[in-house]
């Protein structure tokens, strides 16, 4: 087993950053920054070698705990074996590279060589597609070595254009239980986009409110209302609070009709990838700066799981692209679903599912060490959004307004 964790280092403290890019008549787009990579902690070029002895199989473990950017990872001269996606196994899926979003994890066997005549380099890239593209910044190009023998010759292979290689795609994999795609109970739909407030903020929506945390957590609110805990409206309009059935199938349709990358989280559950397609030319969002219209996008093309779709908890999703999830709502609790880009989480791209909280109530409890740190806090501990009963919100700082 080898773990390899990637991290994009910044320089500036991330709650500076997200200051930056949420304060009032910030510049959009934001400042770019760019970041540093980490490996297993230490600076990108600086990783010790990885030792490979001829004909033995090594499962490396790759954990994407970036906030913002993506990681590009490859042994040229060797294949990829996907066996795992976020947790799940899959049947072995040969690539040349894994192209990892924020928050995914991929675990992938690879066979050394049968000679060590050669010692062999391993490719770390570290980008953004959303920040200008600057010889040096970014992309920022990684290297290690994998050692066959030491002190052995470096096997020099020919430059290969990216475009010809054959890269991770979740809607190809197979989990290895062979799990049908799961007949749905409920669609919701939610959209992705941007809200510029009255008081000139940058944020972002799923839907229609940009997401704010309530005074009271949604949890202990589920917990603490009774038969009130079903009526989304407790929990304040800005958690944009799903209230769903014990064990019904929900299927989400996220669309991203602007040209911007996200990478989707959700918690508590793994979800089947059923299919990705483009989004309606009328619905597409352009920026002020470019001077195309909706007709001059390429579209992403149709693309269907084949039999079982692979599960998995964190996506990728594309420009001008949307993508069908499922899952079974089987684990009573409140859970979030949001990008794992942490700049848009704090200006407001998440929602919360509150799942089958009168099962919740009748088999967990809260532990009192929780409701002491509120007190602590002076946080009220019960009751809806503000701690107020039934649909008396008020108290709630008011909901941003578009501009």
């Amino acid at each position: 087993d080898i773990l390899l964790s990637l991290e994009d280092w910044y320089v500036t403290e991330s709650h500076d950053k997200i200051a930056e890019v949420t304060a009032p008549n910030a510049p959009f787009p934001p400042k770019p920054n760019f970041p540093f990579a980490l490996i297993n902690g230490y600076n990108g070029n600086d990783t010790k070698p990885i030792k490979f002895v001829p004909g033995k199989r090594y499962r490396f473990r790759l954990v994407s705990m970036s906030i913002t950017e993506w990681f590009k990872f490859r042994i040229p001269g060797h294949k990829l074996d996907i066996i795992e996606t976020d947790g799940i196994r899959s049947k072995p899926h040969a690539v040349d590279g894994l192209d990892i979003g924020p928050g995914q994890r991929y675990s992938v066997i690879v066979t050394a060589h049968d000679s060590a005549k050669f010692n062999f380099v391993y490719n770390v890239t570290l980008y953004a597609n959303f920040v200008p593209l600057i010889k040096g910044l970014n992309p920022r190009y990684y290297y290690g070595l994998i050692e066959y023998r030491k002190g052995a010759e470096v096997k020099r292979l020919p430059p290969v254009d990216d475009s010809e290689l054959k890269w991770a795609d979740d809607i190809e994999l197979q989990p290895i239980d062979g799990q049908p795609a799961l007949p749905v109970d409920r669609q919701i739909e939610l959209t992705s986009r941007e809200l510029v407030t009255t008081d000139h903020r940058q944020l972002r929506t799923l839907n229609t409110y940009t997401y704010a945390e309530p005074q009271v957590p949604s949890l202990f609110s589920a917990f603490s209302t009774g038969s009130q805990s079903a009526n989304p409206g407790i929990y304040g309009p800005q958690t944009e609070a799903h209230v769903l059935q014990h064990m019904e199938v929900v299927e989400i349709k996220l669309n991203n009709p602007m040209g911007f990358v996200h990478s989707f989280h959700l918690h508590g559950h793994v979800f089947q990838v059923v299919e990705y397609g483009p989004v309606d030319r009328s619905s597409i969002v352009l920026s002020q700066s470019t001077n195309k219209t909706a007709n001059d996008i390429v579209l992403p093309p149709l693309r269907k799981s084949i039999g079982a779709p692979m599960r998995r908890d964190t996506l990728v999703i594309s420009p001008y692209q949307y993508v069908r999830l499922r899952f079974r709502a089987d684990n009573p609790g409140v859970w979030m679903f949001h990008c794992h880009m942490d700049t848009h989480f704090a200006a407001g791209l998440a929602i919360t599912f509150v799942e089958a909280p009168e099962i919740l109530q009748q088999r967990q409890s809260l532990p009192a060490a929780l409701q002491k740190m509120c007190t602590i806090q002076g946080i009220p501990a019960s009751g809806n959004a503000v701690g107020k009963q039934g649909l008396d919100l008020s108290g709630l700082p008011p909901v941003p307004q578009p501009l």
